[in-house]
């Protein structure tokens, strides 16, 4: 992986939270600490994120999209609506955070969704290995 690419990293997945059987209980309950880097600039750092819940989001996007930029819809469990954002520019993407103020690069959209795509599949992974279905769909 090149020291400049694009990515959305987590750690220390948590079902702490998951407090009843209901694909949104389950969403909003699996946690994680969250990074998204643009090579070493951390774009957003965030302990205890909702890491099912924003793969389900950026999976819906990327299954949707057509040519629309994403907001991530955290509404129930967060404030701040723009913890994370994708935004096409004159540039390219770029990948920012409200939160943080910081963001990536200009990058051609397939570099990413290559980022988008290899989260949302390692929260899947991750998230089903221990026997939670993350219904992620792959059909709009």
């Amino acid at each position: 992986m090149d020291s400049k690419d694009l990515r959305f990293e987590f750690s220390d997945l948590s079902f702490d939270e998951v407090n009843g059987p209901t694909e949104a209980e389950i969403a909003i309950g699996i946690e994680a600490d969250i990074v998204i880097l643009d090579g070493s600039t951390e774009i957003l750092r965030e302990p205890r994120f909702e890491v099912l819940l924003l793969a389900k989001e950026l999976n819906r996007w990327l299954v949707t999209r057509t040519g629309s930029e994403f907001t991530a819809d955290l509404g129930m469990v967060r404030e701040n609506l723009g913890m994370v954002r994708i935004t096409e520019t004159a540039a390219g993407w770029v990948v920012s955070s409200d939160l943080s103020g910081l963001r990536s690069e200009a990058r051609d959209f397939k570099q990413v969704e290559a980022a988008v795509r290899d989260f949302v599949a390692s929260v899947a992974q991750q998230v089903a290995a221990v026997g939670y279905d993350p219904q992620l769909s792959t059909t709009p």
